[in-house]
């Protein structure tokens, strides 16, 4: 199937055709065959003119989020999606407290803040948070779209950032024939490295204008799915793909996606220690929680306390 755009106002005139070549100003480039750095200047290119045309996709997004820890972040996270264009959201809330009254608090807010927009809000009570599980739940609640939807997984912390536009990837991977978006972490911390409160007055990108790392770069938990068709399933806690459901082979986007992981706040450190008590052994955790201590102070800080 080839694909064109011709209109008037539009500089630039190409074809993306069956082979996966560019037909730009009467000359054929082949994706396939060219070097890899060229490809990537010829996608970016191209994003920027979807960034100008075109309409954009109908996406998806599903969000596991904690009742119990997560109150603060999640008038950041829905504003900053809604801006992307996301109108249709899928969202579980948590609480191992049935009884907890920032369930109801958390369903209110959520419902605030997408009014007029399309959300369907499930409950997950009286369970500890297990990442097996939750992601079981997560397949779950997406399970009537159609297999070729478009899907957003993120962390109610994590914020995806598209330079072009989300819906130039989009349109990018529909041409190109990708089925999934994968995506990097980068923490980001406060400038005089403290853990502070939330503020849902201020930009989380002001609270936190520094970027680090705080798990070694050769371990899984830096690596996203970020955007994907539904029928990509993903691995506990999306880092990974695990199958493609419909017979297609999983096609990973040229250009990688960062994200903001805006997890740092002043009740990290215990939400790491529940989560790790209910897991159980996990060396993983431990070395993050160690190295997060380390980067914080915050052994310093108990022993002068």
């Amino acid at each position: 199937m080839s694909w064109g755009r011709n209109n008037k106002n539009c500089i630039v005139m190409f074809y993306l055709k069956k082979d996966r070549s560019i037909r730009f100003l009467n000359h054929t480039i082949s994706i396939n065959g060219i070097n890899r750095g060229i490809k990537r200047i010829i996608v970016i290119l191209l994003e920027y003119y979807f960034k100008l045309f075109g309409k954009m996709p109908r996406v998806y997004l599903r969000v596991m989020i904690s009742a119990e820890r997560d109150l603060g972040l999640i008038p950041h996270f829905f504003n900053y999606y809604k801006t992307m264009g996301i109108k249709d959201f899928f969202v579980i809330i948590h609480a191992q407290n049935p009884e907890s009254e920032n369930i109801a608090k958390a369903v209110s807010l959520i419902n605030e803040l997408t009014k007029n927009l399309n959300v369907e809000i499930s409950k997950w009570l009286g369970e500890p948070f297990v990442a097996t599980v939750t992601q079981d739940k997560l397949d779950a609640i997406i399970g009537n779209l159609d297999k070729n939807a478009w899907i957003i997984s993120a962390d109610v912390d994590e914020f995806q950032e598209y330079p072009r536009g989300l819906k130039a990837v989009i349109k990018m991977c529909e041409c190109l024939n990708y089925n999934y978006v994968a995506g990097r972490l980068i923490d980001r911390v406060s400038a005089d490295h403290k853990l502070h409160p939330i503020k849902s007055d201020m930009p989380l990108w002001k609270q936190c204008p520094e970027k680090v790392i705080l798990c070694d770069e050769s371990v899984q938990c830096i690596n996203k799915v970020v955007l994907h068709r539904k029928f990509i399933k993903l691995c506990t806690g999306n880092h990974f793909f695990k199958e493609a459901t419909n017979g297609t082979a999983p096609r990973e986007y040229i250009l990688v996606i960062y994200v903001s992981h805006f997890k740092w706040f002043d009740n990290v450190i215990l939400k790491i220690k529940t989560i790790k008590s209910w897991h159980g052994a996990d060396d993983e955790r431990d070395k993050r929680l160690t190295r997060a201590e380390q980067f914080f102070h915050l052994e310093e800080e108990k022993h002068n306390g």
